[in-house]
């Protein structure tokens, strides 16, 4: 019976919308100088006839429109209240202006079934939502963000802590905006004979830059987690050839090297943005015996169902990450295979920080890597789950994509939004945390978006039901139909 009574109270505001002009086509209409409120005495709602004209005045008003009526309380599982309800209608006057107001409030003020009566005035609707648009100058080319969901999972972050992530990769070169990163962290290693943790190549630090980027600070790109520290674990050689050409390579023992280190400060992450499809005995060792975080890695660049590694050792801790396009198809360019790759994300065309201060677009499973990592990041600050929930929360939330399905083995795309709100035990709706979607919950997003209840970034984008950046009536509307089972 509540849905009953939720889907009548829905069609009866629809009614008025679409029969007296409520509707945003309609704004043009000043109701303060055409229409007043009027509010029946309770006794006279409860025995009236049908409302006339002649009731009020046939010379001052022009037509009746009614808001409620007593006759609602009879819906079978309604909450109104029979001793108190009153009727309340709305009256369109003949004449328009201030004066033609005055006039008709103080005919209907006389009337000895008239309870009050006022001017009717708009309400309007707060853009109350603060997981809006960052501000970083280069947002605008970061379709992957909106994809992901990432501007609504940051609403859902609030931990003061951060997050250790180890990079293993070609290194990472200081960068105005990767605050993230400082070439001081005691936990930088370079693993190779350069001895020199800068990123000659440019692979590493736009891995870091789709991590942990600084968000919302008026300049370049914004990352994908909040709250993160990138430990640089340089594992390759640069080689200087004629021209200026600069190469680069895994020397062979770095990555088991960087993945034991990596242990050995208490890395909960590590991402690997780089493989080999011959398997190598010391890195499995490593993954295997020495560190026990999660490894997240790249399934290559292929585009056939290769196992690369480190990302194809059969270890629940490793997340094979696929790449898939702007428009949420598998790259062509990206590995694949239902028993190798668990998930894909988006890869293709993605803006990052690159050394010297740069920005530059990149492609690969490479780039589809760091936006798992970085979910995983958020995850582990903002709930208590364990590695083996963390890596389940991120397969089993992410998006289902058709393109995916027979070659991607959950058939889905990374959605950090719903993959933190899952960790979090968070539900759409459930703006007072009691595990539950009521009528309270509907009421306390009705009262924001009036403004008058103030809410946290948590409550805004879970209150933000119809998913659009704004919590309105639509959205509390919608929570009262849910909580109505």
């Amino acid at each position: 019976m509540k849905k009953v009574l939720a889907l009548l109270l829905t069609i009866w505001l629809l009614f008025l919308n679409s029969a007296y002009g409520f509707a945003q086509n309609n704004n043009d209409i000043d109701y303060s100088l055409t229409h007043i409120g009027v509010v029946i005495r309770h006794d006279y709602s409860v025995t009236r006839p049908m409302y006339k004209l002649s009731d009020f005045s046939e010379d001052l008003f022009k037509e009746i429109i009614p808001i409620a009526l007593y006759d609602m309380t009879d819906i079978e599982g309604s909450k109104f209240n029979k001793d108190v309800f009153c009727d309340i209608l709305m009256l369109e006057l003949k004449n328009k202006g201030d004066s033609a107001i005055d006039k008709a409030l103080k005919a209907v003020l006389n009337l000895n079934f008239v309870k009050d009566a006022g001017r009717c005035y708009y309400r309007h609707l707060f853009d109350v939502a603060s997981y809006s648009l960052p501000n970083d100058t280069l947002y605008s080319d970061q379709y992957a963000l909106e994809t992901i969901d990432a501007i609504r999972a940051w609403g859902l972050c609030e931990s003061t802590d951060t997050i250790k992530i180890g990079v293993i990769d070609s290194g990472i070169s200081e960068h105005a905006d990767l605050t993230a990163y400082s070439a001081s962290y005691p936990e930088n290693m370079c693993f190779t004979t350069d001895n020199n943790l800068e990123d000659y190549f440019g692979h590493g630090t736009h891995v870091a830059g789709i991590i942990g980027a600084t968000i919302n600070n008026a300049l370049g790109v914004a990352g994908t987690a909040k709250k993160v520290e990138l430990i640089n674990f340089k594992i390759t050689k640069t080689q200087f050839y004629p021209f200026g050409i600069k190469y680069t390579d895994v020397i062979p023992g770095c990555s088991a090297m960087a993945i034991m280190q990596a242990g050995a400060w208490g890395l909960d992450i590590v991402n690997c943005s780089y493989g080999d499809p011959n398997p190598d005995t010391m890195e499995q060792a490593a993954i295997d015996n020495y560190y026990y975080g999660l490894v997240i890695a790249s399934a290559g660049n292929d585009g056939n169902t290769t196992i690369m590694y480190p990302a194809g050792y059969n270890n629940n801790r490793i997340i094979t990450v696929g790449a898939t396009d702007i428009n949420d198809d598998l790259w062509s360019n990206s590995n694949y295979g239902t028993s190798y790759v668990d998930i894909a994300a988006p890869g293709v065309a993605i803006k990052s920080t690159i050394p010297d201060n740069d920005y530059d677009i990149n492609s690969g499973t490479s780039m589809a890597t760091p936006f798992v990592t970085a979910v995983a990041a958020m995850i582990y600050l903002e709930s208590p789950a364990t590695i083996a929930e963390t890596k389940s929360f991120i397969l089993d939330s992410a998006d289902a994509i058709s393109s995916l399905s027979g070659y991607v083995a959950s058939g889905r795309r990374l959605n950090a939004f719903e993959a933190l709100r899952s960790a979090m035990g968070y539900l759409m709706g459930d703006v007072d945390f009691d595990e539950n979607v009521t009528a309270a919950d509907a009421r306390l997003i009705d009262r924001c978006a009036d403004g008058l209840e103030t809410f946290t970034s948590a409550q805004l984008v879970l209150a933000d039901m119809d998913k659009d950046g704004y919590v309105t009536l639509d959205d509390a509307l919608i929570a009262l139909v849910l909580a109505a089972g």
